[in-house]
């Protein structure tokens, strides 16, 4: 996956394929409006979320931690 406004994330790039969990935080909030591209999937099962948390949100993981399928990652 790639981000069109972040060019430096892009998934699946590393000989090491575990799931792993980076967490990004933008001083300035990108804009976007309907229709705009946001990126692009490239094949693969990567999962990126996002969104834009609440004050009170509190991260249940770590950066480069594991992530498994239904585990909760934030709380708030």
């Amino acid at each position: 996956m790639t981000l069109t406004n972040e060019p430096n994330l892009s998934t699946n790039t590393v000989f090491d394929k575990k799931k792993k969990c980076d967490i990004v935080q933008y001083v300035q909030p990108y804009t976007f409006k309907k229709g705009d591209e946001m990126g692009m999937f490239k094949l693969g099962s990567t999962v990126v979320l996002i969104f834009e948390g609440p004050k009170n949100l509190e991260w249940t993981v770590e950066p480069h931690q594991s992530v498994k399928y239904g585990q909760p990652f934030a709380k708030f």
